[in-house]
């Protein structure tokens, strides 16, 4: 897929507009193909309460690398109370938030676009010092937390890292648990990294789960999906 490319919002409001893939980084688009995409918002519908009124207007969506954005701009198109865009590329954030505020006037306010790090970023929400706490602390209405993380390939150790620090997430920061339901979503090429250490990840429980689901865990309010 070349930097010439779209793709495209899938359901909701804005469904069939067109998103610009950016320039690769270090010869890398890493960008989430449709399908899985799609598959990915089916699982968010039947793993998170959708009864809320307007649907999912009590839920955040976190991109902590967004890229082309499509997975936080595929949210807010279908309804998402709000989304965080964090890149560590200023030219890709700049862009995104450009697009979206000359192709989704009315809901630009609905997203916060950041230069930072989603590793330092993720870290930083569940310690608590994080613009998404703040943002979480004055928007009481939100009461479920999605975060998709796909990073760069070849930075297993990044995605290592996430599963690592949400599973002992309790000793950082308990009012996670007590206040919101959360889902962590991972993309992965070796969910044995994981397994390894974490005996825990099992395989996804649902019969006829697509071959693409790695792994699946669940406590309390919190899950972790690896695809």
């Amino acid at each position: 897929m070349n930097h010439n490319s779209f793709l495209t919002v899938l359901k909701g409001k804005y469904k069939n507009k067109k998103i610009p893939v950016p320039k690769k980084i270090h010869g890398h688009n890493n960008v989430t193909p449709q399908k899985i995409k799609e598959s990915i918002f089916q699982i968010i519908e039947n793993k998170l309460d959708n009864t809320f009124e307007p649907k999912w207007g009590d839920t955040l969506f976190i991109d902590l690398f967004s890229g082309s954005g499509q997975m936080g701009l595929e949210a807010i198109s279908q309804g998402f109370n709000h989304a965080f865009f964090f890149d560590i590329s200023k030219e890709r954030i700049q862009k995104l938030s450009l697009w979206m505020r000359q192709n989704m006037i009315d809901d630009h306010p609905k997203g916060t676009f950041e230069i930072k790090d989603g590793i330092r970023e993720f870290y930083k929400i569940i310690t608590g010092t994080s613009s998404v706490n703040r943002f979480l602390e004055e928007h009481k209405q939100i009461k479920q937390v999605v975060i998709f993380a796909d990073p760069p390939y070849g930075l297993n150790s990044k995605r290592k890292y996430l599963i690592d620090n949400i599973i002992d997430y309790k000793t950082l920061n308990p009012n996670l648990e007590k206040e919101y339901s959360m889902l962590l979503i991972i993309q992965t090429c070796n969910v044995d990294l994981y397994r390894s250490n974490h005996k825990i990840i099992e395989n996804y429980p649902e019969t006829g789960a697509p071959d693409y689901i790695k792994g699946f865990y669940e406590y309390g309010r919190h899950r972790i999906l690896i695809l």
